[in-house]
Parts: C-alpha cells; sequence; structure tokens
C-alpha cells in the first residue's frame, strides 16, 4: 500500500489526512501529527528481528578496536622504553668519553670532549641517515 500523503517521520505510519492550508499539518494512522512537507516517501524500516544480532556485531567490532587500541598502547610503552634504554646507553658512553684521558703523551687523534659533544647533540644520527 502507498500513501498519497507519505508516511510518518516518527513511526512510520500511513499519513491518512492533510490540512488543505498553507505549511499544514498532516496525522498518521498511529495519530501523530506532523508538517506535512516532513512525510517521508517511503516508510522507516520497522524494527527488525535481527537488531540483537545487529547489536552483537556492534559490539563485536567495538571489542576489536579495544584490543586494537590496547596492543597499540603495549607497542607504544616498548618503543617508550626501548628509547629510554637507548638513552642510557648513549649516556654511558658520553660519560666513559668524557672521562677518557690521553695517555702518557697527551696526545690523541681525536678530542673525545668534541666527539661526546657531538653524541649528546645527535649529530652522529644525522650522518648515518644521510
Amino acid at each position: 500500500m502507498t500513501g498519497a500523503y507519505g508516511y510518518c517521520p516518527r513511526c512510520g505510519g500511513l499519513g491518512i489526512s492533510r490540512e488543505r492550508r498553507l505549511n499544514g499539518n498532516d496525522r498518521c494512522e498511529n495519530g501523530h501529527s506532523y508538517p506535512s512537507m516532513s512525510a517521508v516517501a517511503n516508510p522507516l524500516l520497522p524494527v527488525s528481528a535481527d537488531l540483537p544480532v545487529l547489536v552483537a556485531e556492534v559490539e563485536r567490532l567495538r571489542s576489536i578496536n579495544d584490543d586494537y587500541l590496547l596492543e597499540m598502547g603495549r607497542q607504544h610503552a616498548l618503543l617508550r622504553d626501548q628509547k629510554r634504554g637507548e638513552n642510557a646507553e648513549r649516556a654511558a658512553v658520553v660519560a666513559a668519553l668524557r672521562r677518557f684521558e690521553p695517555g702518557p703523551m697527551g696526545l690523541s687523534l681525536v678530542d673525545m670532549a668534541s666527539v661526546a659533544d657531538a653524541i649528546e647533540r645527535g649529530d652522529h644520527r644525522r650522518k648515518e641517515e644521510e
């Protein structure tokens, strides 16, 4: 059955009457009154028996998303811990270079303090990336 007045936007019921005035109202078979301009061409879908299945699917997808976010958090924590380890290792190398003594004659091919400064600034990383 098609409704000459369309269908109710609230319940999807068949429109059964329309006021004959500008910007008038319609009334549906369930007694709802609504502006004629808001009548819909197709009836609303009735609540389906599949609704519990759809709700379960939404919950399943939500749990997958939660699991994904938890895994990303774990990976972030691992990377953060790895970065802390690298920072501690770099600090130990810098400290050892700063303690370096040039030997009995006071000669060294490289100034170790400048090497330590370069490591602290991250200059050695820039050369590796190039």
